[in-house]
């Protein structure tokens, strides 16, 4: 049985294929890329092309983009509430002068007094080791919106 252009999943309605940048003849033997199944990313809906997709240990499959968000504060029912940001409080950032024998650096901080009356008052983001997770993109206390 030979395939053909016209049996590819990727082959839009309009007759032109994405994989190779034009419109081929749908009765033409199939190319390198031909795939009899359509993947779909779980979590942004749009086809993945099947040499690109990533398939997690439960069988769901995923564009590279949204799966380098499942693990990070994008995929976590907290980062829509931070109440570091939403204070009216001012100025969130202020600087830190350290210095170390004779050279000095100056760094952008949170201030410390915000953090005081928002995240370190309960913020499931705040580490008193490490301060606001989100910084780091990740922590321990991430609840999962999609996936894992």
């Amino acid at each position: 049985m030979t395939f053909l252009c016209k049996n590819c999943a990727y082959l839009l309605s309009n007759g032109a294929c994405p994989i190779v940048g034009y419109s081929p003849d749908p009765n033409q033997p199939v190319c390198n890329s031909f795939s009899d199944t359509k993947y779909i990313c779980k979590v942004c809906h749009t086809p993945i092309f099947h040499k690109q997709m990533i398939i997690d240990d439960k069988g769901n499959t995923y564009c590279d983009k949204c799966f380098a968000k499942l693990s990070t504060c994008a995929n976590c029912e907290q980062n829509v509430n931070c109440a570091f940001d939403a204070s009216p409080d001012t100025p969130k950032m202020i600087q830190k002068r350290e210095i170390v024998g004779n050279m000095q650096a100056v760094t952008n901080v949170r201030n410390p007094d915000i953090v005081k009356t928002t995240c370190q008052n309960g913020c499931l983001c705040y580490s008193e080791e490490n301060g606001c997770m989100r910084d780091f993109n990740c922590c321990n206390n991430i609840k999962y919106i999609l996936g894992n």
